[in-house]
């Protein structure tokens, strides 16, 4: 731990075990569990679909000293309401991203995104960019055919179902660690935290929705179009979405740097957090004047 760095705070290790922890706002149908903290200019983080602002665990309390984190549960995520009649496509993450922004009083943000995260980031900068400064993405994108097959079999639409409500700890935990490049670093702790709001049938239900929905062509269509700055995180060691992938994004994007880092996996925000979190202090702090001055 350098100096200054603050620990993982009560606030967000703990908040999951009660909703009263966090706060709820409605974005025009979806009901959204989010934290937010600190002051200064705005950083609003995305997780990855199966996941929680949870993931964020380790960036949220560095970031805070110096500028507004504000972390949502993706909406029929975490602790998030998805109701049956609204649609979970990217296109519906963005449009429900500019409710949340509008919600909570801010006009523009950084917007860090995670796996699925990061390509909802991304569409909402095609599709509103005065809401966006700059993007910071940890290896964006989702499923993929280098994911194992159990998991890529909940796309389909007989196998899927089952093999989700067949879904247990253990489960959660081999899948935590093939995330990760150093399978010790997932202990029992995070596991049952990742896992927590599975126990809840409806919330494996809407997975699958939001698996079925997810779609990243209009993204991928529009990189030329995203011309803020932006950071691309990948770990060299990332099982599902092999590292190389982040060259797309280096020679599409105008304005894209690409840091890979040694010995990591999948989330490079949780397994590297420090280096993570000391790229995207650098970037911003290059990029924009009131990081800089932050």
């Amino acid at each position: 731990m350098r100096p200054g760095e603050p620990p993982v705070s009560s606030l967000y290790n703990s908040f999951i075990n009660s909703k009263e922890m966090g706060r709820m706002v409605d974005v025009g149908g979806p009901v959204v569990h989010y934290v937010d903290d600190g002051e200064g200019p705005p950083l609003l983080f995305l997780h990855g679909l199966g996941f929680s602002l949870f993931a964020f665990r380790h960036n949220l309390p560095w970031f805070a000293r110096n500028a507004r984190v504000l972390a949502p549960d993706l909406p029929g995520c975490g602790y998030s309401w998805l109701p049956g009649n609204y649609g979970g496509s990217p296109e519906d993450m963005a449009r429900y991203l500019k409710a949340f922004l509008d919600a909570l009083g801010v006009g523009q943000a950084v917007v860090c995104g995670a796996g699925e995260g990061g390509i909802y980031a991304l569409e909402f900068a095609c599709r509103y960019p005065e809401c966006v400064s700059a993007l910071a993405l940890s290896s964006p994108g989702g499923l993929t055919r280098n994911f194992p097959r159990h998991l890529r079999q909940l796309l389909n639409p007989w196998l899927g179902p089952l093999r989700i409500h067949a879904m247990g700890l253990r489960d959660m935990r081999e899948f935590l660690r093939w995330c990760y490049f150093s399978e010790v670093s997932v202990d029992s702790y995070m596991v049952r935290q990742v896992y927590r709001p599975f126990e809840n049938k409806m919330a494996r239900n809407v997975l699958l929705r939001l698996l079925k929905e997810y779609d990243d062509r209009f993204v991928h269509d529009n990189l030329r179009a995203v011309r803020c700055p932006a950071l691309i995180v990948w770990g060299e060691n990332d099982a599902g979405r092999p590292c190389g992938m982040a060259e797309l994004y280096r020679e599409t994007m105008p304005d894209a740097t690409v840091r890979l880092i040694r010995n990591c996996g999948m989330l490079p925000h949780e397994e590297k957090h420090k280096e993570f979190n000391e790229e995207m202090e650098k970037f911003l702090a290059g990029a924009l004047p009131e990081f800089r001055r932050a």
